[in-house]
């Protein structure tokens, strides 16, 4: 009789001996198929890991052909004939166009689309009914798209050179705030170009002018803000986005808390000011105004959101469903931590998200944990009890983190805690008190972390981009030279994907320079002239560019040995002096 088993050779009917020989086989084949299924998740994690570094590479080729693609853009543009009249040209021709051809003005004026994109760059002085003609020619159902940049006191070299010194009109292409040092930020200028409508003649006070002008000057500064914004608030059911950005107080900003009502096309608010502002404490604009319940929100599209120096309320039903939030609060709010985290805890569909609070106090009721699974950017500035909010989020698709928090806690073990709860993500920016959430206010670096870099670093495969500052350099800079079993028992690169370093206000203890050197000579063992190659071996990439801000003095021998071997490289020595002659 043929056995019902034909893989199994033992006798039937069994006996001892067979039996001992079968529980045998069997542990062997239980090993055989633990094995083969180890391998199989081996190869399955390998295809997994091919995958992702493949799209990785497709993602960054796409980047690179997108940013190709925007410098033909830009390039023909600038090689485009209008590009070589002056401004001062351009604005006469349409004048001259405006009041000669009257199909083309009624054209240009009967087009709402063309009006409904505000982008004006003004001051407090300027006559208020630019904006009203503007949306009188955007017509009564076009979305509106406002930028405006109020520089509340212009300076004479912002004035126009070819009109009368009494009435100088705001140029056709205004120049931005002039900023002299490169690390101080302005706010943004505006995009594309400002065109004023040529039915009215914005002007801004005369230098010379009489009594009268000065007084009407005046009083047209005063109410300025008034006149704008009743007319602004009028049209707020058309609002698409909103920009309000100004450098400095100016009389006239109460009228801001007249922002109320609904917008249901918002979809992204700002209001910023460069700096500090006065507020009363009480405002009832919308990001203060309380949540009624039961209510819909007056803001069901609105996903982009910044307010900085400007009051708000953590209450506010502004602050839900968003996807990117940016948030810098009055100097003298003093916002409890469970307040910030309850208002996080109701957008868990954010992608990015900054935070630089200079005062904050302790929580009120207990924190509990907030898992945001779509934030990809988090910047946290400012106060150390931020530090305290960090370890009740979990964040595990972060790829760019900012820390600009006042030392008090190692922030290695802040970071590390972060990663473990969020199942480590891979982080691609790094920035470590290196002073970018506020360029214009000191940056919390002064108390120096201790921080054993070697095993800090380990959590990091996938960084790109790396800014530290305020620590010293001799231990960063050696973690990122090629391993020893002193320093690196893995006897594995520290970081092997950074492409950019950047150092500011690291101090040195005598051999950073030498550490510095010994680093790149590791990680860039070629020059530029030979073909710039790693060497193979599977070592890490090469450096692109370095950074360093006050951190050393470096003869000039030294500084062009880095650029023979790094394609940028910035050394400077005071950020309130001009730039180093050795930048690249």
């Amino acid at each position: 009789m043929a056995h019902p088993h034909p893989l199994l050779t033992f006798p039937d009917p069994p006996t001892t001996d067979t039996i001992s020989e079968a529980r045998r086989a069997l542990q062997q084949t239980r090993e055989s198929v633990h094995a083969l299924s180890t391998k199989i998740t081996n190869e399955e994690n390998a295809l997994a890991r091919i995958l992702i570094d493949s799209q990785k590479q497709i993602d960054e080729l796409k980047k690179q052909k997108e940013d190709l693609l925007r410098k033909e853009e830009e390039t023909l543009a600038y090689l485009s004939l209008i590009r070589r009249m002056p401004p001062e040209l351009l604005r006469m021709v349409f004048l001259c166009v405006f009041e000669e051809v009257p199909c083309f003005c009624w054209t240009v004026a009967s087009t709402p689309r063309l009006w409904s994109r505000i982008r004006l760059l003004t001051s407090q002085h300027a006559s208020p009914d630019v904006i009203r003609l503007w949306l009188e020619r955007s017509g009564p159902t076009e979305p509106l798209d406002i930028e405006i940049f109020l520089h509340v006191h212009p300076s004479e070299s912002e004035l126009d050179p070819l009109l009368p010194r009494r009435r100088n009109s705001i140029p056709f292409s205004p120049p931005w705030f002039p900023i002299q040092n490169p690390y101080i930020q302005p706010i943004a200028p505006p995009q594309g170009i400002t065109i004023l409508p040529p039915a009215t003649s914005v002007s801004v006070p005369s230098l010379s002018g009489d009594a009268a002008d000065g007084e009407r000057s005046q009083n047209r500064s005063l109410s300025w803000g008034y006149i704008v914004f009743y007319y602004l608030v009028d049209q707020m059911a058309r609002w698409r986005r909103f920009v309000f950005k100004f450098d400095k107080h100016f009389s006239s900003l109460n009228a801001l808390r007249n922002v109320t009502g609904d917008a249901p096309l918002l979809e992204e608010f700002e209001v910023s000011c460069l700096d500090t502002a006065f507020f009363p404490t009480e405002w009832s604009w919308f990001p203060s105004c309380p949540a009624a319940a039961g209510t819909p929100t007056p803001f069901p599209n609105l996903h982009h959101l910044t307010l900085h120096q400007a009051p708000f309320k953590t209450t506010s039903p502004i602050f839900q469903n968003l996807h990117s939030l940016s948030l810098r609060p009055l100097a003298n709010v003093h916002c409890p931590l469970d307040r910030i985290l309850n208002m996080i805890a109701r957008n868990t569909t954010l992608q990015e998200l900054k935070l630089t609070f200079h005062s904050a106090s302790h929580p009120i009721l207990p924190l509990h944990p907030v898992t945001l699974p779509e934030l990809k950017k988090l910047s946290v500035g400012g106060h150390h009890l931020l530090s305290t909010l960090l370890s009740h989020l979990t964040l595990p698709n972060l790829t760019y983190l900012t820390l600009d928090i006042e030392n008090r806690e190692p922030v290695d073990d802040i970071l590390s805690a972060l990663l473990l709860r969020s199942s480590r993500p891979q982080l691609e920016y790094l920035s470590l008190s290196y002073g970018d959430m506020n360029p214009s206010a000191p940056y919390y670096a002064s108390s120096s972390p201790i921080i054993s870099w070697s095993a800090f670093l380990g959590e990091f495969a996938e960084v790109r981009e790396m800014k530290v500052g305020g620590v010293p350099m001799d231990g960063l800079v050696s973690a990122l030279c090629e391993p020893d079993e002193e320093s690196n028992p893995v006897q594995a690169w520290l970081i092997p994907k950074l492409e950019v370093l950047s150092l500011r206000n690291c101090h040195v203890h005598g051999e950073g320079p030498g550490r510095l050197v010994q680093a790149v000579s590791d990680r860039n063992p070629t020059p530029l002239s030979q073909g710039g190659t790693n060497g193979g071996g599977g070592g890490p990439v090469r450096l692109r560019k370095l950074e360093v801000v006050e951190c050393v003095n470096v003869n000039e021998d030294v500084i062009e040995w880095l650029r023979e071997r790094i394609e940028d490289v910035i050394f400077v020595d005071n950020v309130d002096e001009p730039r180093s002659p050795y930048l690249s």
